[in-house]
């Protein structure tokens, strides 16, 4: 398919013509060269036979000879525009020598023959030196998938022998690209992704195994699986079946936020996993599959009973084994099915779905999984590593859970298995018209919601938090429908109302909890934060309920106070009792907002670097928009142009109606002192036009 529509949207008829167009004159100018090249061996009608049979027996030579030579060598050596030059350069040639051959045949026997073939031989070879073939940079970045197709040439591209490999930057980031198919995202400094479920990849069995040391990832991609993998690791095997990608994430390695290469005890092997599987016995204790689109050659085989057994054969015995797919690939048949094939090698499987659910992660293994606890041991030993993937508590992980071992066989019931021989995502997935996305992976995993009977000793309200930041109202509210406790209930229901703009109500639920009892912590933070205009004010009744706190929120309201009349030195001051904040506090990203706060008004590039840490690290779990504002003036400190700019456009996009006027005032104020440049002049209009639409 060259079109660019998505699976569901793509027009075969258009594709079959166009491809008909792009092959039909090649192929009439191929089969042609057969009669023309017996009539040059045949000397006549009683040589015809003979002359035939050689040519047969060449073009079956050169068939063989051709196939290999150029896929596994000049392809590679000499690129797209490389080889179509010197195969138009060798017909030209041919055509030129046949012209004289043929010539000087006819001069012999009398004849004369008009030179138009030798001319036209040279006259193609002069266009060809005057306008040589260029890569066909849209071609080789075109796939069926209509996901953020390349605009302009990529800043890498190479040619390798399963797959053309290209990186290009793409709205500030380097995107890897293989065959077109966007493979993954590289992260230069100081740019920001919130969801990065590839990071979820590496940081998912680590939590699930904290105790692990040796570690096979197969599919290097962007190598961002690597980015949030724990340090701890003794050693780490990473399988690519195409050695350009390798190539291209080292190309890169000096422009990426987190040098993955970089990781102790990392391994690189180019090699195809199922068959570097079966020539080694070495056991691993961590296994990620994260093949490409799953109807692609290479691929395909990676999703298949066959290979999960491989896979479990190379696991210790509580070993985990994680698989990647894309919920927009896959419907609930093949769903079902792969769920099913998991099931067949492993007894305990479950399905994370990371920040905004569009992808699924299956976490598999022989024993059984009791992940949130042993998150707990992991996050202590690994907590920096962790938190890349957005990961900083258990409630984080706890979050991400979809479907447990139970809900997964009840989904996979009867489903039949992808096997080598019946590979059923090889074959339905480019065919699925209906795919699930978030959407309908809601709607079917909604009745087998783990999260609302599994709650134990989580902390129930930090959890309501971190669902309310990935805006899952649906498990939001299955949360607080389970909860017993009557200060708990109204204590998230008044969080939930106010993260719903419905201000009035959550007051209200929050003054109903302080009712039922006046030490309830979360509820006092979260009605002084709604007040907090009348706080620093000086409202009596909310000061008397800020009194009775202690540090860190004694500090963070201290903090309110002085940024409110812009005294950044005494906020600075704050800084040892604002960091005392704990990641479950509800306080924690107020206290990082005002500890990143004082460093940007240093105006010290310094300071601005470790505001953006501080920033990063509150986003993940925040809903307030002007985190991004504050994200961009971080980034504008240290000259970075283009992430300013992209911040404050996250900063619009991340907004609701209530918050446009306040947020759009903040991104204007911002906007009016970034310099106009050019390599931002496009993002910059696109920026101006939302909020014209945002603030009129």
């Amino acid at each position: 398919m060259l079109g660019g529509g998505g699976l569901a949207d793509a027009d075969q008829l258009g594709n079959l013509v166009l491809a008909a167009l792009v092959m039909f004159p090649s192929t009439l100018a191929i089969g042609a060269t057969f009669p023309f090249a017996v009539r040059v061996l045949a000397t006549g009608k009683d040589d015809a036979a003979a002359a035939s049979a050689r040519v047969y027996a060449w073009n079956t030579v050169g068939a063989i000879l051709g196939a290999l030579g150029s896929g596994f060598f000049l392809m590679p050596w000499l690129g797209y525009a490389g080889l179509v030059l010197a195969a138009t350069a060798t017909n030209l040639v041919l055509a030129l020598t046949l012209a004289i051959v043929g010539e000087r045949r006819t001069s012999l026997s009398g004849e004369r023959r008009a030179p138009w073939l030798a001319a036209l031989a040279v006259a193609g070879g002069v266009a060809l030196v005057v306008l040589p073939p260029a890569t066909p940079w849209t071609l080789v970045q075109t796939s069926p998938l209509s996901i953020g197709r390349a605009t302009k040439p990529p800043e890498f591209f190479a040619v390798g022998r399963s797959a053309a490999v290209a990186v290009g930057s793409e709205n500030g980031m380097l995107k890897l690209r293989t065959n077109g198919l966007p493979e993954g995202v590289m992260l230069p400094p100081h740019r920001f992704r919130r969801a990065i479920p590839d990071r979820w990849l590496g940081a998912l069995p680590a939590l699930a195994r904290p105790d692990a040391q040796h570690m096979l990832v197969v599919g290097l991609g962007a190598g961002t699986a690597l980015e949030a993998v724990p340090r701890a690791l003794a050693d780490i095997d990473v399988i690519e079946i195409e050695p350009r990608v390798i190539e291209a994430n080292r190309h890169f390695r000096a422009r990426r936020a987190i040098d993955p290469l970089a990781l102790p005890g990392l391994h690189l092997h180019a090699n195809d996993a199922r068959g570097a599987l079966n020539l080694t016995t070495k056991r691993y204790d961590i296994v990620v599959s994260q093949p490409s689109h799953p109807w692609t050659a290479g691929a395909s085989h990676l999703y298949t009973r066959e290979f999960f057994h491989v896979v479990r054969d190379h696991l210790t015995a509580d070993g985990v084994f994680v698989q990647w797919i894309d919920l927009e690939l896959v419907d609930q048949p093949l769903l079902a099915s792969l769920l099913a094939t998991l099931l067949d090698a492993f007894p305990n499987v479950r399905v994370y779905r990371p920040f905004f659910r569009g992808t699924a992660l299956f976490l598999a293994s022989v024993a059984p999984l009791d992940v949130e606890a042993n998150a707990v041991r992991a996050l202590a030993a690994s907590a920096d590593d962790f938190a890349r993937a957005g990961v900083r508590t258990r409630e984080d992980v706890a979050a991400a859970l979809a479907l447990d071992e139970n809900g997964t066989r009840t989904l996979a019931a009867g489903a039949p298995l992808t096997t080598d021989d019946r590979n059923l995502l090889e074959t339905r997935t480019i065919r699925v018209q209906k795919p699930l996305g978030y959407r309908g992976a809601d709607a079917l995993f909604g009745p087998l919601d783990p999260l609302p009977t599994r709650l134990g000793e989580l902390d129930r309200l930090a959890l309501v938090r971190r669902l309310l930041a990935d805006w899952d109202f649906p498990r939001t509210d299955r949360v607080v429908a389970a909860l017993g406790d009557p200060v708990e209930r109204a204590t998230a229901a008044g969080i939930v109302a106010l993260a719903t703009e419905r201000v009035a109500e959550g007051r209200s639920q929050l003054r109903a909890a302080l009712a039922l009892d006046a030490e309830a912590y979360e509820a006092r933070i979260a009605l002084l934060r709604s007040e907090r205009t009348r706080l620093v004010a000086g409202d009596a009744g909310l000061r008397a309920t800020a009194a009775t706190l202690d540090d860190p929120a004694r500090a963070v309201i201290a903090g309110w106070q002085a940024e409110s009349s812009g005294d950044w030195a005494s906020v600075r001051a704050l800084e040892a009792r604002l960091a005392l904040a704990a990641p479950t506090d509800p306080i924690v990203n107020d206290a990082l907002r005002l500890r990143a706060g004082w460093r940007i008004a240093s105006g010290e590039a310094a300071a601005a670097e470790e505001a953006l840490a501080l920033l990063d690290r509150a986003l993940p779990t925040s809903i307030e928009p002007l985190d991004y504002v504050q994200r961009a003036r971080a980034a504008q400190l240290l000259g970075d142009v283009g992430t300013t700019v992209e911040r404050l456009e996250q900063a619009i996009d991340s907004s609701t109606p209530g918050d446009y006027g306040r947020v759009g005032a903040r991104v204007t104020e911002v906007l009016r002192t970034v310099p106009v440049t050019p390599d931002v002049a496009e993002a910059r209009a696109g920026l101006e036009q939302k909020l014209a639409q945002v603030t009129r």
